[in-house]
C-alpha cells in the first residue's frame, strides 16, 4: 500500500522539484474545509471509482471529528509553518547530483557569436579564444549581479557549496573573493575581487584564462577528482574523508571549491549544433569530466562558446538562478565598469588596470583506492547518461501569453497546464498524477504549488478529441478546468457565493500538501496516526506525494524579466530529470508571442519526450480551434502590426546598446584617432 510520508523540515513533494528548507515561519493554517475539497478534487481522477467514494466517506468523517481537533491543536500551538520554498532536493536524499538532481540551463548564443563556431566547432582538445572572450565577459557579469543582490534567495549562489556527509549532507558558505576555473579535469583557483573591492578588466580576465589554458597543456596533468561529485552521496562522503585526509594539500584545495564564488567549467570539445544534443553538455558532459556537481552554481563554456549552467538546487532557490541566466545573457556582451561625468553625462571607463595575481593550480595526492573509485564513477556517469535521462529542447511561436490572455480569455499557465494535459491524453489514453510549480506574481522570487490532476482537467482532456462533444461544451470544461487549477494552485480561492476572487499575497504558498503534512505531524496518539494513514495513506494521492507523477510541470517565466525585445519567453532553456519511469519532467516559459520548454523522461519506461513534442505542437495547434479567430479580436493586419512593433523595439534596444557602448569607449576613441591624426 502507498503511504504518505510523515513530514519534516525537509519534506519532498517530488523528486526533482518541490521541498521545505528549514527557513521557517509560523502561519495561520488554511481553511480545513478548502484543503480537504482540494484533496478529494486532486484524487478523483487517478483513484478507482469505488475507493474514491470510500474515501470521500472517510473523509468528510474526519473533517467533522479528528480533522477538526487536529486544526484546533494547530490552531492553539501555532505549529502551522509557512515554509520557504525552493525547487531542489534536500540534503538527506542520497541519489547522485549527476542527471538525477541538479538543473541545467542552456544560454541563448552570444549576440556577437561567430556562425561558424557553432557550425564547425574546433578540434577536441581546444580551448577557442572566442570561448575565453566569452568567458570573461560572463564573469565580469557574474561578479556585477552578485554586487546588486545580497539576500534571500541568493544568498547561497555564491561561494557556498554542498559537502557529503553521511546521511545528510551540509552546505557551507563562505565570503571569498575568488573562483574556480576547471580545464581538461584540471583545477585553478583565480582571485577575481582584490583586498579593497576591484575586480578584473575584460582583457586582464581574458589574460588569466588564456594563461590557464596554456598551463593546463604544460604542465603535470592531475587527476580528475571532479568524477567523484558525480556518484551516491554515502559514497562520495566516504571518498571525501578519504580524499581530505590523504594530504593536506587537499584539504587545502577541497576548501578552495567550496569557499569559490562559483566555478567555471572550459571545456576542451563542444557537442553537435542541434540544441537536443549540445544541452546535454550542461547536464552531464556525457562522462561527468571537467566538473564539481557540489557547487550551487557552474558556469559552462564549450569550445564553440556555447554557453550552459549547470545548478545544485538544496540550497538556492530556482528562481534565483532564472534571474541570473536572464542577467547573464542579457548584459551580453560585456564591458567593463562605466560612470557617468556629473559636468557632461560622458561615461568613462572606471575598472582599475589592475594586475590580478597569476592563477594556482590545485594539485591532488591520491591513494589507489580513490585511483579506482575515480575511474569507477566516470563510467557509472557513461551508462547513467546513456541509459538514465531523455530529454528535448521545445520551441513554439505559434502563440504566447498574448493570445493565451486575449483571444482565449486565459490564465498562461492554467492553459499551458491543460494543452499538457490534453497531450498526455492522447499520447498514453489515460489520467495521470500531476504535480505543478510556478513563479508566484505576488512574490517574485517565491513559488505557488499545487496537484492538477483534477476531474475537471481529464474531462476536458478526454473531451477535446470526442467528436461526439460539442465546441460550446468543450469551451465549457476547458473554463471548468481552468478555475480549478486557479484555485487548486492557490492563485486565486472562491468568495462566500463561489465567485473566483484573489488569494491575499501572505496565503500564496499555503498550498494543501503543506496542510495535511502539518495535520498529521500534529497527530499525538497512534490511534490518530492510524487513522490519518487510513486515510491519505491509502489513497492514490500519496503516490502523487511520493512521486508517481506523471506530468511533473515548472513554469519558470511567469516573472521572469522580459528578454531581448521584450516579448521573448526567456533567453535561455532551462530543465531538470524526471526519475519516474512512467512520467515527464517539463519545465516551461511563457512569452508574449511563443512558448519555451524542456522535456525529459527516465529511459526504459513508456514515455518518449520525442513524441511528447511531437504531440504538444500539434496539441496547441489544435486548441485554436475552441477560440476565436485572431483577425476577430486584433484585427486582418495583427500579423504586420506585431511584427512592426517587435522590429521597432529590436532596434530600439540595438541603439541603445550601441550608444551605451560607444559612451563607454568615447575617451580611448578619441585618444585613438588624436594620435592618427597628428601623424
Amino acid at each position: 500500500m502507498l503511504r504518505l510520508r510523515l513530514p519534516t523540515l525537509a519534506t519532498r513533494v517530488t523528486q526533482n522539484r518541490l521541498f521545505s528548507s528549514s527557513g521557517v515561519k509560523h502561519a495561520q493554517p488554511p481553511v480545513l474545509d478548502h484543503t480537504v475539497r482540494r484533496y478529494l478534487n486532486s484524487i478523483e481522477a487517478v483513484t478507482e471509482p469505488s475507493k474514491f467514494q470510500e474515501t470521500v466517506k472517510r473523509v468528510e468523517a474526519f473533517k467533522e471529528t479528528l480533522g477538526s481537533t487536529l486544526q484546533e491543536r494547530l490552531i492553539k500551538k501555532d505549529a502551522f509553518i509557512k515554509s520557504k520554498v525552493v525547487l531542489g532536493r534536500d540534503l538527506t536524499s542520497r541519489s547522485s547530483l549527476c542527471v538525477k538532481s541538479n538543473w541545467w540551463f542552456q544560454l541563448d548564443d552570444h549576440p556577437n557569436h561567430p556562425k561558424t563556431l557553432i557550425s564547425k566547432p574546433p578540434p577536441k582538445d581546444v580551448i577557442s579564444s572566442f570561448q575565453i572572450e566569452r568567458a570573461a565577459g560572463l564573469i565580469l557579469n557574474a561578479l556585477n549581479f552578485k554586487d546588486t543582490v545580497q539576500s534571500d534567495p541568493y544568498e547561497n549562489l555564491f561561494g557556498a557549496a554542498r559537502i557529503p556527509l553521511k546521511s545528510v549532507d551540509s552546505v557551507v558558505k563562505h565570503d571569498s573573493k575568488h573562483i574556480v576555473v576547471i580545464t581538461r579535469d584540471q583545477f585553478y583557483k583565480l582571485n577575481v575581487i582584490d583586498n579593497i573591492g576591484n575586480k578584473p578588466t575584460l582583457k586582464e580576465l581574458q589574460r588569466l584564462l588564456f594563461a590557464i589554458g596554456a598551463n593546463s597543456l604544460e604542465t603535470d596533468i592531475q587527476p580528475n577528482v571532479g568524477a567523484l561529485t558525480s556518484t551516491n552521496r554515502d559514497e562520495w562522503a566516504e571518498n571525501y574523508t578519504k580524499l581530505a585526509s590523504a594530504s593536506p594539500e587537499n584539504q587545502s584545495n577541497l576548501d578552495a571549491i567550496a569557499s569559490a564564488l562559483f566555478v567555471v567549467c572550459l571545456d576542451d570539445h563542444s557537442t553537435i549544433a542541434n540544441i537536443n544534443h549540445s544541452h546535454h553538455q550542461f547536464i552531464h558532459n556525457n562522462n561527468g569530466r571537467n566538473r564539481w556537481f557540489d557547487k550551487p552554481l557552474q558556469i559552462i563554456l564549450a569550445s564553440s562558446g556555447r554557453t550552459g549552467l549547470n545548478v545544485e538546487v538544496s540550497s538556492v532557490d530556482i528562481s534565483a538562478y532564472t534571474r541570473f541566466a536572464e542577467y547573464l545573457t542579457n548584459n551580453e556582451p560585456a564591458i567593463d565598469k562605466t560612470t557617468a561625468s556629473k559636468e557632461t553625462g560622458d561615461k568613462t571607463t572606471t575598472t582599475p588596470q589592475i594586475l590580478f595575481p597569476e592563477p594556482t593550480k590545485l594539485t591532488w595526492t591520491l591513494t589507489p583506492e580513490l585511483e579506482t573509485a575515480i575511474s569507477t564513477s566516470l563510467k557509472r556517469v557513461e551508462t547513467m547518461a546513456a541509459t538514465n535521462a531523455e530529454s528535448v529542447l521545445f520551441h513554439s511561436d505559434i502563440y504566447g501569453s498574448r493570445y493565451m490572455q486575449q483571444v482565449a480569455r486565459s490564465d498562461p499557465s492554467a492553459f499551458m497546464k491543460l494543452a499538457l494535459a490534453v497531450t498526455w491524453r492522447r499520447l498514453h489514453k489515460s489520467t495521470t498524477g500531476t504535480a505543478s510549480t510556478s513563479l508566484s506574481t505576488e512574490s517574485p522570487n517565491k513559488f505557488v504549488t499545487g496537484f492538477d490532476g483534477t476531474k475537471e482537467t481529464w474531462a476536458f482532456a478526454e473531451s477535446f478529441d470526442d467528436d461526439d462533444v460539442l465546441y460550446d461544451d468543450k469551451r465549457g470544461q476547458f473554463r471548468a478546468a481552468e478555475e480549478n487549477l486557479l484555485l487548486g494552485s492557490g492563485s486565486v480561492t472562491l468568495g462566500e457565493n463561489g465567485e473566483v476572487v484573489e488569494v491575499d499575497p501572505r496565503q500564496v504558498d499555503l498550498e494543501m500538501e503543506s496542510h495535511i503534512s502539518a495535520l498529521i505531524a500534529a497527530a499525538e496518539s497512534s490511534a490518530e496516526k492510524e487513522e490519518l494513514e487510513g486515510i491519505f495513506g491509502g489513497s492514490e494521492w500519496a503516490g502523487v506525494v511520493g512521486r508517481k507523477v506523471g506530468l511533473d510541470t515548472v513554469n519558470i517565466g511567469s516573472s521572469i524579466p522580459s528578454s531581448s525585445s521584450g516579448a521573448g519567453s526567456g533567453s535561455f532553456y532551462a530543465g531538470f530529470s524526471q526519475s519516474w519511469a512512467n512520467g515527464y519532467g517539463i519545465a516551461y516559459s511563457i512569452g508574449v508571442d511563443d512558448v519555451k520548454l524542456s522535456i525529459s523522461n527516465k529511459k526504459g519506461g513508456k514515455t518518449s519526450s520525442y513524441r511528447f513534442a511531437d504531440t504538444l505542437k500539434r496539441t496547441l495547434a489544435d486548441m485554436m480551434i475552441l477560440f476565436p479567430k485572431r483577425s476577430e479580436v486584433w484585427g486582418y493586419d495583427w500579423k504586420e502590426k506585431f511584427a512592426r512593433k517587435r522590429k521597432e523595439e529590436y532596434y530600439l534596444k540595438t541603439m541603445r546598446k550601441l550608444s551605451d557602448d560607444y559612451l563607454a569607449q568615447k575617451d580611448s576613441l578619441a585618444k585613438k584617432y588624436a594620435s592618427q591624426m597628428k601623424k
